[in-house]
Protein backbone atom coordinates (compact mmCIF):
# COMPACT_ATOMS: atom_id res chain seq x y z
CA UNK A 1 0.00 0.00 0.00
CA UNK A 2 1.49 3.33 -1.12
CA UNK A 3 1.49 6.21 1.33
CA UNK A 4 0.04 9.59 0.30
CA UNK A 5 2.59 12.24 -0.64
CA UNK A 6 1.64 14.37 2.39
CA UNK A 7 2.36 11.42 4.67
CA UNK A 8 5.72 10.77 3.03
CA UNK A 9 6.77 14.40 3.34
CA UNK A 10 5.57 14.53 6.94
CA UNK A 11 7.64 11.46 7.71
CA UNK A 12 10.71 12.97 6.11
CA UNK A 13 10.14 16.23 7.97
CA UNK A 14 9.99 14.28 11.24
CA UNK A 15 13.38 12.76 10.45
CA UNK A 16 14.80 16.23 9.90
CA UNK A 17 13.35 17.45 13.19
CA UNK A 18 14.95 14.51 14.98
CA UNK A 19 18.31 15.32 13.43
CA UNK A 20 18.47 12.07 11.49
CA UNK A 21 18.36 13.90 8.16
CA UNK A 22 19.75 17.35 7.58
CA UNK A 23 17.29 18.20 4.82
CA UNK A 24 14.72 16.75 2.45
CA UNK A 25 17.03 16.16 -0.52
CA UNK A 26 16.30 15.88 -4.21
CA UNK A 27 13.58 17.30 -6.39
CA UNK A 28 10.22 17.05 -4.64
CA UNK A 29 6.99 16.48 -6.46
CA UNK A 30 3.75 14.67 -5.76
CA UNK A 31 4.00 10.97 -6.67
CA UNK A 32 2.41 10.15 -9.99
CA UNK A 33 2.18 6.81 -11.76
CA UNK A 34 4.25 5.19 -9.03
CA UNK A 35 7.13 7.62 -9.38
CA UNK A 36 9.14 8.49 -6.25
CA UNK A 37 8.86 11.79 -4.46
CA UNK A 38 12.66 12.14 -4.48
CA UNK A 39 14.18 11.70 -7.93
CA UNK A 40 16.79 8.90 -8.03
CA UNK A 41 20.30 9.23 -9.35
CA UNK A 42 21.18 7.79 -12.78
CA UNK A 43 22.03 4.52 -11.01
CA UNK A 44 19.34 4.66 -8.38
CA UNK A 45 19.11 5.44 -4.69
CA UNK A 46 20.58 3.79 -1.60
CA UNK A 47 19.04 4.29 1.85
CA UNK A 48 21.17 3.44 4.88
CA UNK A 49 19.52 3.14 8.29
CA UNK A 50 21.29 2.56 11.56
CA UNK A 51 22.44 3.50 15.02
CA UNK A 52 25.46 5.47 16.23
CA UNK A 53 27.85 3.03 14.52
CA UNK A 54 26.59 4.28 11.16
CA UNK A 55 27.88 7.74 12.08
CA UNK A 56 31.25 6.32 13.22
CA UNK A 57 33.07 6.82 9.93
CA UNK A 58 30.96 4.34 7.95
CA UNK A 59 28.50 6.57 6.10
CA UNK A 60 31.14 9.28 5.75
CA UNK A 61 33.32 6.88 3.75
CA UNK A 62 30.50 5.18 1.83
CA UNK A 63 28.67 8.27 0.57
CA UNK A 64 31.38 9.45 -1.85
CA UNK A 65 31.75 5.93 -3.21
CA UNK A 66 28.06 5.73 -4.06
CA UNK A 67 28.12 9.25 -5.48
CA UNK A 68 30.99 8.21 -7.75
CA UNK A 69 28.68 5.45 -9.00
CA UNK A 70 26.04 8.10 -9.86
CA UNK A 71 23.86 6.86 -7.03
CA UNK A 72 22.09 8.99 -4.45
CA UNK A 73 22.92 7.92 -0.91
CA UNK A 74 20.82 8.90 2.10
CA UNK A 75 21.30 7.83 5.69
CA UNK A 76 19.20 7.91 8.82
CA UNK A 77 21.28 7.36 11.94
CA UNK A 78 19.73 7.50 15.39
CA UNK A 79 22.13 7.41 18.31
CA UNK A 80 19.79 5.45 20.58
CA UNK A 81 18.28 3.29 17.86
CA UNK A 82 17.30 -0.31 18.48
CA UNK A 83 16.24 -2.79 15.82
CA UNK A 84 12.65 -2.21 16.94
CA UNK A 85 13.08 1.52 16.24
CA UNK A 86 13.01 0.80 12.53
CA UNK A 87 10.94 -2.40 12.62
CA UNK A 88 7.99 -0.57 14.18
CA UNK A 89 8.64 3.06 13.24
CA UNK A 90 7.42 4.92 10.15
CA UNK A 91 10.79 5.64 8.52
CA UNK A 92 10.99 2.65 6.18
CA UNK A 93 7.51 3.21 4.75
CA UNK A 94 8.35 6.86 4.12
CA UNK A 95 11.57 5.93 2.36
CA UNK A 96 10.01 3.07 0.40
CA UNK A 97 7.38 5.39 -1.06
CA UNK A 98 9.32 8.64 -1.19
CA UNK A 99 12.65 7.29 -2.41
CA UNK A 100 11.88 3.84 -3.87
CA UNK A 101 15.43 2.69 -2.97
CA UNK A 102 17.41 0.42 -5.22
CA UNK A 103 19.18 -0.91 -2.12
CA UNK A 104 18.73 -0.71 1.64
CA UNK A 105 21.68 -0.95 4.00
CA UNK A 106 21.08 -1.73 7.68
CA UNK A 107 23.62 -1.04 10.42
CA UNK A 108 21.72 -1.43 13.67
CA UNK A 109 21.96 -3.79 16.62
CA UNK A 110 24.66 -2.46 18.94
CA UNK A 111 22.17 -1.35 21.58
CA UNK A 112 20.26 -4.63 21.32
CA UNK A 113 23.25 -6.60 22.60
CA UNK A 114 22.00 -6.09 26.16
CA UNK A 115 19.12 -8.51 25.59
CA UNK A 116 20.16 -11.74 27.37
CA UNK A 117 17.94 -14.01 25.24
CA UNK A 118 18.36 -13.08 21.56
CA UNK A 119 16.08 -15.89 20.41
CA UNK A 120 13.16 -13.99 21.93
CA UNK A 121 13.95 -11.10 19.55
CA UNK A 122 13.91 -13.07 16.31
CA UNK A 123 10.53 -11.62 15.35
CA UNK A 124 11.87 -8.06 15.59
CA UNK A 125 14.62 -8.83 13.08
CA UNK A 126 12.20 -10.58 10.74
CA UNK A 127 9.68 -7.74 11.02
CA UNK A 128 12.30 -5.17 10.04
CA UNK A 129 13.36 -7.21 7.01
CA UNK A 130 9.75 -7.78 5.99
CA UNK A 131 9.09 -4.04 6.16
CA UNK A 132 11.65 -3.46 3.42
CA UNK A 133 9.21 -5.11 1.08
CA UNK A 134 11.46 -7.39 -0.93
CA UNK A 135 13.89 -4.76 -2.16
CA UNK A 136 17.61 -5.65 -2.20
CA UNK A 137 19.12 -5.16 1.23
CA UNK A 138 22.29 -5.86 3.19
CA UNK A 139 22.56 -6.11 6.96
CA UNK A 140 26.04 -4.86 7.90
CA UNK A 141 26.81 -6.43 11.25
CA UNK A 142 28.10 -4.41 14.19
CA UNK A 143 31.89 -4.72 14.55
CA UNK A 144 31.96 -6.04 18.09
CA UNK A 145 34.21 -4.43 20.66
CA UNK A 146 36.18 -6.31 23.28
CA UNK A 147 33.82 -7.68 25.92
CA UNK A 148 30.65 -7.49 23.80
CA UNK A 149 28.36 -10.54 23.74
CA UNK A 150 28.18 -12.33 20.41
CA UNK A 151 24.85 -14.19 20.61
CA UNK A 152 22.70 -11.34 19.29
CA UNK A 153 24.78 -10.68 16.18
CA UNK A 154 24.84 -14.42 15.53
CA UNK A 155 21.03 -14.46 15.68
CA UNK A 156 20.82 -11.54 13.23
CA UNK A 157 23.14 -13.39 10.86
CA UNK A 158 20.78 -16.37 10.84
CA UNK A 159 17.49 -14.47 10.70
CA UNK A 160 18.03 -11.47 8.41
CA UNK A 161 17.39 -13.34 5.14
CA UNK A 162 16.36 -12.55 2.46
CA UNK A 163 18.60 -9.55 3.15
CA UNK A 164 22.22 -10.31 2.45
CA UNK A 165 24.57 -10.25 5.43
CA UNK A 166 28.00 -8.62 5.60
CA UNK A 167 30.01 -10.04 8.49
CA UNK A 168 32.05 -7.18 9.94
CA UNK A 169 34.09 -9.68 11.94
CA UNK A 170 36.04 -10.29 8.74
CA UNK A 171 37.64 -6.85 9.15
CA UNK A 172 37.18 -6.23 12.88
CA UNK A 173 40.82 -6.76 13.84
CA UNK A 174 41.83 -3.80 11.64
CA UNK A 175 39.18 -1.37 12.92
CA UNK A 176 40.64 1.25 15.24
CA UNK A 177 38.30 2.66 17.88
CA UNK A 178 37.27 5.90 19.53
CA UNK A 179 38.26 6.48 23.18
CA UNK A 180 35.09 4.65 24.30
CA UNK A 181 36.67 1.47 22.92
CA UNK A 182 33.52 0.64 20.96
CA UNK A 183 32.77 2.94 18.08
CA UNK A 184 35.19 3.01 15.16
CA UNK A 185 37.18 6.21 14.81
CA UNK A 186 37.50 7.98 11.46
CA UNK A 187 40.29 5.70 10.29
CA UNK A 188 38.55 2.59 11.58
CA UNK A 189 35.28 3.58 9.92
CA UNK A 190 37.09 4.06 6.63
CA UNK A 191 38.63 0.57 6.93
CA UNK A 192 35.19 -0.87 7.69
CA UNK A 193 33.64 0.94 4.73
CA UNK A 194 36.37 -0.19 2.36
CA UNK A 195 35.89 -3.84 3.35
CA UNK A 196 32.13 -3.58 2.88
CA UNK A 197 32.50 -1.76 -0.43
CA UNK A 198 34.83 -4.45 -1.79
CA UNK A 199 32.32 -7.11 -0.73
CA UNK A 200 29.40 -5.20 -2.24
CA UNK A 201 31.10 -4.81 -5.61
CA UNK A 202 31.77 -8.55 -5.69
CA UNK A 203 28.15 -9.37 -4.78
CA UNK A 204 26.39 -7.02 -7.19
CA UNK A 205 24.40 -8.56 -10.04
CA UNK A 206 22.87 -5.60 -11.91
CA UNK A 207 19.64 -6.16 -13.79
CA UNK A 208 17.63 -3.87 -15.99
CA UNK A 209 16.07 -1.28 -13.69
CA UNK A 210 18.34 -1.92 -10.70
CA UNK A 211 22.05 -1.21 -10.76
CA UNK A 212 22.32 -2.46 -7.16
CA UNK A 213 20.61 -5.84 -7.47
CA UNK A 214 22.51 -8.56 -5.60
CA UNK A 215 23.50 -12.16 -6.15
CA UNK A 216 21.71 -14.80 -4.07
CA UNK A 217 23.36 -15.45 -0.71
CA UNK A 218 25.55 -18.54 -0.50
CA UNK A 219 24.30 -21.10 2.06
CA UNK A 220 27.03 -20.30 4.58
CA UNK A 221 26.16 -16.61 4.74
CA UNK A 222 23.21 -17.17 7.06
CA UNK A 223 24.46 -20.38 8.65
CA UNK A 224 25.48 -20.40 12.32
CA UNK A 225 28.99 -19.09 12.80
CA UNK A 226 31.69 -21.71 13.10
CA UNK A 227 32.46 -21.76 16.85
CA UNK A 228 36.15 -22.10 16.04
CA UNK A 229 36.12 -18.76 14.23
CA UNK A 230 37.70 -16.13 16.50
CA UNK A 231 35.86 -12.89 17.20
CA UNK A 232 36.98 -9.61 18.66
CA UNK A 233 34.66 -10.00 21.63
CA UNK A 234 34.16 -12.38 24.53
CA UNK A 235 30.74 -13.38 25.85
CA UNK A 236 30.33 -11.11 28.86
CA UNK A 237 27.72 -8.50 29.71
CA UNK A 238 27.63 -5.18 27.87
CA UNK A 239 25.82 -1.87 28.06
CA UNK A 240 24.11 -0.08 25.18
CA UNK A 241 26.38 1.80 22.84
CA UNK A 242 26.01 5.52 23.59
Amino acid sequence: MRLPACTVLAGLAALIAAGALTSIPGALAAPANGRPVVAPGPNGTVVHIGDSFLDAGLHQALKPRFQAEQTKYFKVAKTRAWIATFAYGSEIEAFRTGYQPSLYLITVGANDLVYPRPEERVKVVRDLVQKIGGRPCVWISTPLWKGAPTAYVDMIRRECAPCRHFDSETVNARITRQPDGRHPDTKGGAVWAEAFWTWLQAERAPVEGNYWALKPAPPEEHAPRDPSTPTAASAVSATPAP
